[in-house]
C-alpha cells in the first residue's frame, strides 16, 4: 500500500482546504469589523471558542447579536467546527 503518497495527497487537500475556509473567514471577518467597532466591542477567537466584549471588557451573550452576524459565526466549516474559530480579532476601537 502507498501511504507515504495517500498521507501526501491527503495533507495537501487538506491545505489547500485551510487555505480557502482562511479566505472565507476574512471575507466574513470584513462584514463583521463594522458592526463590532460601531458598538465599541472586541472579537477575540481561540481554542475552540469566542468571546465578544466591550469597551469595559463585559461579555457580550451569542443569543443578543442580530440573527445574521449569530448565522455568520454558526455557519458550520466542518463537522464541529463553526466559522467564528476562524475569523480573526477584532479590536475595539480606542475612545479619543
Amino acid at each position: 500500500m502507498k501511504t507515504r503518497a495517500i498521507a501526501r495527497a491527503l495533507n495537501e487537500a487538506r491545505a489547500s482546504f485551510d487555505q480557502h475556509v482562511a479566505q472565507v473567514a476574512e471575507l466574513a471577518r470584513e462584514q463583521l469589523v463594522l458592526y463590532f467597532q460601531k458598538r465599541g466591542w472586541s472579537y477575540m477567537a481561540g481554542n475552540g471558542t469566542w468571546w465578544i466584549s466591550d469597551r469595559r471588557g463585559r461579555h457580550i451573550e451569542d443569543h443578543k447579536l442580530p440573527t445574521a452576524v449569530r448565522d455568520v459565526l454558526y455557519l458550520e466549516v466542518e463537522h464541529g467546527q463553526l466559522l467564528g474559530f476562524f475569523i480573526r480579532d477584532i479590536a475595539t476601537p480606542q475612545e479619543s
